[in-house]
């Protein structure tokens, strides 16, 4: 037996003796306070019967106590064991607590919340490293202090009142609040706050848990801003159908009233005028329908270099000579997929920007570039269709007044324009955005008042040619031979005057009010008809699944595809038929005299 052992068996012998001979309360008192002393000199439970054994023994031996007596003591047995054991399990439940408190107090610390602890009257007591972290204030200058240091000033009086007030109803408060980190940054976050309370209801306490939401905010502003942008698209482009059709129907009209005022002068130059606004207003629709990825694209393979050096010849009419216009182009053959009307025009918005921008500057300076690019994992991660491409980029820099700030956020959508009244549609910047969409790359804008803008285009680059496509060359357009051609359209106005000049042309034409019409016509005529016109949208049957059904009848009829919109040819390639083409309302009557002639020469 230790020294210990051998102390509390001497002390409880010399305690079991004095309450055999006394049989009095004070010994037993003593050994509850000897057992809870046992405990927490962590003296084992099985130890307390060779001590109690021990004093019997000794007890025996001793002629100050008779044997008689000795039957007593198992009544201070019971008391040491009843003492050690509330004893011991206090003790247990002491260790227990304190582990607890030791997991809470390791949770809060290494948690990614940031906490902070203040007593009843809001002094801080205790914060997380992740306080630290967010904040930039260290526990020991944020102890003793208040919630307040973190204030930006976004909030005002009513706003802390109403939080306080809620506090005090409810026992907490959650919300977003905008505040400030040691640096002077100000930072949004989401913070809820609890009221801890004691057994009778009084507040102890008040945590705060809060997380810095900077990222989340950000996603949110995208997400709504690609969902507004989507909506927009939508409703252009069911605004440009009807409009097209409309165009349709007045450039037709047009068409056949200069062929009776030949030899007017003065009606001809009046009509001429007419058509050239309407052929505008179709631009103006078609860059609507770009903003919107719902007009038509011809997307093929061709090198980005040469692309830009040809457009940079017919861009740079449009810059002044005052203005000192230079480039660089890099030596490499980039390589792309896209469709060169788009992009011609894309550059020519852009350029026709940063000329304006430079009109009142004394040394005016736009500066246009074609290089690789690197770019980081945030701006891969930020634009996922550029994860697994290499880059090209085009930029077009100018020294103009730069654009403000709160602008820069709204520069892409339709009908945003700082300029002034009569001086832009606000559709130009819209047109490229939608433009980079449909050919899976990004444009982004750099801008600082009084020095200057940059806007960036990033176009993936594609591994290998594919294939190649020349522009088109000019040939000259043959007149009509008497052919039947079969006309579809659901729009009657439409439908009718694109018949009359195709018959002042020197066509036949049959006509149908929709698809399953222009079947039944073809049933019965497809031996004399020589080419099928056929509107992609119509009810009852579209262009695309009629043009499957004529080609049952005639398997090598040509098409020619006329919409004002069509969704699903910019997600796919449905009217990519052998010997068809397909072209956009309102459509100049000189081309399609000319699809016609070299689908059917």
């Amino acid at each position: 037996m230790n020294h210990d052992k051998l102390d509390f068996s001497a002390r409880y012998t010399a305690l079991l003796a004095e309450y055999a001979d006394s049989l009095e309360e004070a010994p037993l008192a003593e050994i509850e306070a000897l057992g809870q002393e046992m405990v927490l000199s962590e003296v084992p439970p099985e130890n307390i019967g060779e001590i109690h054994d021990r004093a019997i023994t000794n007890l025996l031996s001793s002629t100050d106590i008779s044997a008689q007596k000795i039957h007593i003591a198992s009544t201070p047995l019971m008391a040491l064991l009843m003492a050690y054991g509330v004893a011991f399990r206090a003790l247990l439940a002491k260790k227990e607590a304190e582990a607890r408190l030791h997991l809470a107090s390791r949770a809060i610390e290494n948690t990614i919340e940031g906490i902070i602890i203040t007593g009843n009257k809001g002094a801080i007591i205790d914060v997380n490293r992740a306080f630290e972290r967010v904040t930039g204030y260290s526990r020991k200058e944020a102890l003793g202090n208040k919630p307040s240091m973190l204030h930006s000033g976004r909030q005002d009086a009513d706003f802390y009142h109403t939080m306080w007030q809620t506090l005090l109803e409810d026992g907490q408060w959650q919300g977003k609040i905008w505040n400030k980190r040691k640096s002077g940054e100000v930072y949004p976050e989401h913070l809820s706050i609890t009221a801890i309370h004691d057994d009778e209801g009084a507040v102890m306490n008040y945590v705060g848990v809060f997380s810095d939401i900077t990222e989340q905010l950000s996603l949110e502003k995208q997400l709504l801003q690609a969902q507004k942008m989507e909506a927009i698209g939508t409703l252009v482009g069911g605004i440009a159908h009807d409009f097209n059709n409309m165009l349709a129907g007045i450039t037709g009209n047009i068409y056949l009233a200069k062929k009776k005022a030949k030899g007017m002068t003065e009606l001809t130059y009046k009509l001429d005028n007419i058509e050239q606004l309407s052929f505008r207003s179709a631009d103006m629709i078609s860059q609507l329908l770009t903003f919107a990825r719902k007009g038509l694209v011809d997307m093929h393979d061709f090198s980005l270099q040469t692309f830009v050096k040809e457009a940079l010849k017919l861009s740079k009419v449009s810059v002044p000579e005052n203005i000192n216009f230079h480039y660089e182009i890099a030596d490499d053959t980039f390589m792309i997929h896209g469709d060169m009307t788009q992009l011609q025009q894309v550059i020519v918005n852009l350029l026709n920007n940063a000329r304006d921008a430079v009109l009142d500057v004394p040394q005016p300076e736009i500066m246009l570039k074609l290089s690789s690019c690197t770019v980081d994992k945030h701006f891969r991660e930020k634009h996922p269709q550029l994860l697994n491409s290499k880059l090209v980029c085009l930029s077009i820099r100018d020294n103009g007044s730069g654009i403000a700030k709160e602008h820069l956020h709204h520069l892409f959508e339709p009908f945003f324009t700082t300029k002034a009244v009569g001086k832009g549609t606000g559709l130009g910047l819209a047109m490229c955005y939608g433009a980079l969409q449909s050919h899976q790359g990004v444009i982004n804008v750099k801008s600082k008042m009084g020095v200057g803008s940059t806007f960036y285009i990033y176009l993936p680059l594609i591994n290998n040619h594919r294939t190649s496509k020349d522009d088109l060359a000019e040939v000259e357009v043959e007149h009509a031979n008497g052919e039947t051609i079969l006309l579809a359209d659901d729009e009657l106005n439409v439908r009718e005057t694109t018949a009359e000049v195709l018959e002042s042309m020197g066509y036949r034409v049959l006509q149908a009010k929709d698809g399953l019409a222009a079947v039944e016509l073809f049933k019965t005529h497809h031996s004399e008809i020589a080419i099928a016109i056929l509107d992609v949208v119509m009810p009852h049957l579209g262009g695309i699944p009629l043009a499957k059904r004529l080609r049952v009848i005639a398997h090598d009829i040509p098409l020619i595809f006329i919409t004002g919109y069509d969704r699903d040819h910019t997600l796919g390639n449905s009217t990519n038929m052998h010997h068809s083409e397909t072209l956009t309302k309102p459509v100049n009557f000189d081309l399609l005299n000319h699809s016609i002639r070299q689908l059917l020469d």
